[in-house]
């Protein structure tokens, strides 16, 4: 799964890195959780766009007082058949942007936080899914992030990992009116896409969601 993220870049080093347009500021951060208002690359009338939308998916057919849980990651193995995925699979596809993510090592007690990020610490593209909840009184858009099988470079750390989209695939990716699942499958689960991926451990403080800045990137040994 991947539960936090960290985003630092700048909004307007994130909108010419991808070549978008820029809806909204946002600061930056460095332990991201479900819920929060994260930014988020679309396509929108064949323009890239960075918006905002909740991490955390509420499908749209989700009615009010309805138990639902924290959809905050979707495998990649299941997202075109389970009921809450599989429709904005095919119409509602997005990238969760950040300069790196974090994955727990189960094996040590306390759980040892590491960070995942770029060599040259460049931006990177989680692939995910969004929808359009709609109740009487608001709107509210929300997306997941598309989870695979981990690697060698994560799979002494965890399970699973997120899945990249490798920048060459973001056009791919993101239009709209592709809709074959095999071919889309595999934009999500290129081996390439983490080459360039480095991991190190970072302070276990960071664990807890109310821990923030920039000391949640250190490396502690």
């Amino acid at each position: 799964m991947c539960g936090r993220f960290a985003l630092y870049s700048s909004p307007e080093e994130l909108a010419q890195y991808f070549s978008a347009t820029l809806s909204y500021q946002f600061a930056a951060r460095y332990n991201i959780a479900p819920t929060a208002i994260i930014p988020v690359l679309v396509q929108i009338d064949g323009e890239r766009a960075i918006v905002p939308m909740r991490w955390g998916l509420i499908p749209s057919w989700h009615s009010v007082g309805q138990t639902l849980g924290l959809l905050n990651n979707a495998k990649i193995e299941t997202v075109d058949t389970k009921p809450s995925f599989r429709a904005p699979f095919k119409r509602h596809r997005c990238l969760i942007i950040a300069n790196g993510f974090y994955e727990w090592d189960s094996s040590t007690k306390p759980k040892q936080p590491y960070y995942f990020h770029m060599k040259d610490d460049a931006p990177i593209a989680m692939a995910g899914i969004w929808d359009r909840w709609v109740s009487e009184d608001k709107s509210v858009e929300s997306c997941c992030i598309i989870t695979e099988p981990a690697n060698k470079i994560v799979s002494n750390v965890h399970d699973r990992m997120p899945a990249l989209i490798i920048p060459d695939d973001i056009d791919a990716w993101l239009k709209s009116s592709s809709q074959d699942i095999n071919i889309l499958k595999e934009l999500a689960s290129k081996n390439e896409s983490y080459k360039h991926i480095q991991k190190y451990p970072v302070t276990s403080k960071m664990s807890k969601a109310s821990f923030e800045g920039s000391n949640c990137i250190e490396r502690i040994r």
